[in-house]
């Protein structure tokens, strides 16, 4: 029950709203997936992160499809660095990176 609640608190804090994802992808020849992993199967052959990175480009490509204008994603993983110019072309939105810049 602690993750709900502070699912809740964070979205209140900040602001922020859920965003329901529809849909299904299929990915040849291993099937039918939720749309955001179908995504994230599929970017991770273009931009070379780690799985939960992909879930969170996988997910604003989702809610992108749905119409939902994103523009860019907000992080403090610096992984996103090395990989930046391919998510600018394949998701038209900006990395910024905040928190310890070397």
């Amino acid at each position: 029950m602690a993750v709900p609640v502070v699912l809740l608190y964070v979205l209140k804090r900040f602001g922020l709203e859920y965003r329901r994802i529809d849909g299904r992808g299929n990915i040849y020849p291993l099937g039918d997936f939720y749309l955001p992993l179908a995504i994230a199967i599929e970017l991770s052959s273009k931009v070379r992160l780690k799985t939960l990175d992909l879930l969170h480009l996988a997910y604003i490509a989702a809610l992108k499809e749905q119409g939902e204008e994103v523009h860019k994603l907000v992080t403090v993983d610096e992984d996103f660095k090395g990989e930046e110019e391919a998510i600018k072309h394949g998701l038209k939105i900006q990395i910024k990176t905040i928190g310890n810049q070397s």
